[in-house]
């Protein structure tokens, strides 16, 4: 099963039945005005339209594999450009959907200790992140265009880490998600904290 292969297949099956439904009304409206205007011997219309029938089941067999297919290469070549981009990645990169983690690169496992099969599923907000940050997870805007969150967060050992959370909406297989960058920025509060703590001696 591939990484993304979640239960999504409801807007194929769609439009699917769309295309389907639009092509038997308009098969069978044109065929049989055609039979109508154009053939009066009764036993030939019967073997019009038995051929008319095969070319029916013919014809909408092709339409559905091509549409399915299309869908399925088109599916493909989006998924594994992302697999490979966020596998590229020395930020932590996350799919969620409604706070739940559908997958990770593996930056995002080094960061926090975790394997891939170990967070999937798993609520991103109120696992790893403090208390009083995890309330974001219920907010979706707050994860789109580019918002920014800088939060305490949990490794698998039970350190605290400073991390840095950038949010945009990913559309895939007509359903939509949240791409979520994590960069470690502990360094830059350490420094940070020390430089006040300067300023104030």
């Amino acid at each position: 099963m591939k990484r993304f292969d979640i239960a999504n297949t409801f807007g194929l099956a769609i439009r699917v039945s769309i295309i389907y439904i639009v092509f038997s009304i308009l098969y069978i409206l044109i065929s049989d005005y055609i039979v109508i205007t154009t053939i009066s011997d009764i036993a030939l219309i019967r073997t019009v339209s038995t051929l008319k029938g095969w070319g029916f089941v013919i014809l909408s067999g092709i339409i559905i594999y091509v549409t399915i297919r299309k869908s399925q290469i088109g599916s493909s070549d989006s998924e594994e450009r992302f697999l490979l981009l966020s596998d590229m990645s020395v930020e932590g990169i996350l799919l969620i959907n409604k706070g739940i983690i559908v997958d990770v690169n593996n930056a995002f496992c080094e960061l926090f200790g975790y394997n891939r099969k170990e967070v999937i599923g798993k609520s991103f907000f109120s696992t790893f992140l403090k208390k009083e940050s995890a309330q974001y997870g219920n907010d979706d805007s707050l994860m789109q265009n580019d918002e920014s969150l800088e939060t305490q967060a949990y490794r698998k050992n039970g350190k605290e880490i400073w991390i840095q959370i950038i949010g945009k909406p990913y559309k895939y297989q007509y359903k939509k998600y949240n791409v979520l960058a994590i960069r470690d920025i502990t360094k830059q509060k350490i420094t940070e904290t020390r430089l006040r703590s300067k300023e104030l001696y």
